[in-house]
């Protein structure tokens, strides 16, 4: 009998592929020297990883999946900047051999050092936090079984390493249609894909329109972000607040100062949050986290 959830995307470990260009698989070698503090590979996915620090080095794995795979998440590590708080870069990917796109990677939200999990000082040393995701649609058609995916570091892709831990092959359904009975965020202001934009008020005012009318709460397809001003976070009672999918719908807590901001919810009582994404600019492991939320009688379905 299998164990564990049905998902409808299929994991791939790193080392489960073929590395290329001269590669290397890191595994875990016992026995260990102190395996209480963390490490790469002891935070990897199977104890196992595939590195890249190489021009043209790469990792590739055939889609065995059984479905034509339009969408990716990555399990990633490259390095913190010098003085810590990360740094942004790239990676390309290939499909059979043909460039499709660079993905946008970074190390902001991991990397913290010593005992302390609000510490960011590469100086103190001890890092642990050392892994972060990426999740994305392939640019141009669907990867069809059989086709082989290939991360690989090429000239542009300048960070001294990519560390792999596994990928994710999915094949997300088309956004879902806004449910009668709602009202749309939008109708009270809030705006989407604008990082500058603080939506705060905008959702509550729709969530407390909501609940004086009977009615539900839909987030469209977007990235709706939250400001500096979200240190208190929502709150809703009766209401069911959703979008047009996870991988559509996103609230994004972007405070002035990553780490200063609140929760999105901070009270919930008898509602339902579903089919939308939550996340947030934090940098340490002590950040106010994207899925804070108090209350009481509360489900949160994706």
């Amino acid at each position: 009998t299998p164990v564990g959830s049905s998902t409808p995307w299929t994991e791939v470990e790193a080392e489960s592929g073929t590395p290329g260009g001269g590669a290397t698989v890191v595994s875990l070698v016992p026995p260990l020297s102190n395996p209480i503090n963390g490490t790469t590979v002891l935070e990897a996915s199977g104890a196992a990883y595939v590195t890249l620090t190489n021009t043209g080095q790469s990792v590739s794995w055939v889609n065995n999946s059984g479905q034509s795979v339009t969408a990716l998440n990555l399990r990633y590590g490259i390095p913190d900047a010098p003085s810590g708080y990360g740094i942004t870069n790239t990676l390309d990917l290939y499909v059979n051999g043909t460039f499709r796109q660079a993905i946008p990677v970074n190390s902001k939200q991991i990397y913290v050092y010593g005992a302390n999990p609000t510490d960011k000082n590469p100086a103190d040393g001890g890092a642990f936090i050392l892994w972060d995701e990426y999740h994305f649609f392939i640019t141009g058609a669907a990867v069809a079984p059989g086709s082989t995916i290939t991360l690989q570091k090429d000239a542009a892709n300048t960070a001294s390493f990519y560390n792999i831990d596994l990928i994710d092959l999915e094949a997300p359904p088309a956004p879902m249609s806004q449910p009668t009975n709602s009202l749309s965020i939008t109708s009270y202001g809030a705006i989407s894909n604008s990082p500058s934009t603080d939506n705060t008020t905008a959702i509550q005012n729709c969530i407390n329109a909501a609940q004086s009318s009977g009615k539900s709460v839909w987030i469209p397809a977007g990235e709706f972000f939250f400001g500096s001003s979200n240190h208190n976070g929502l709150s809703a009672s009766g209401v069911t607040i959703g979008g047009a999918g996870l991988w559509y719908s996103e609230l994004y807590n972007n405070p002035t100062t990553p780490g200063s901001g609140g929760p999105f919810f901070n009270n919930l009582v008898s509602c339902t949050l579903q089919n939308l994404d939550l996340d947030c600019n934090a940098n340490d492991a002590d950040s106010p986290g994207a899925m804070d939320v108090s209350g009481t009688n509360w489900v949160v379905n994706s």
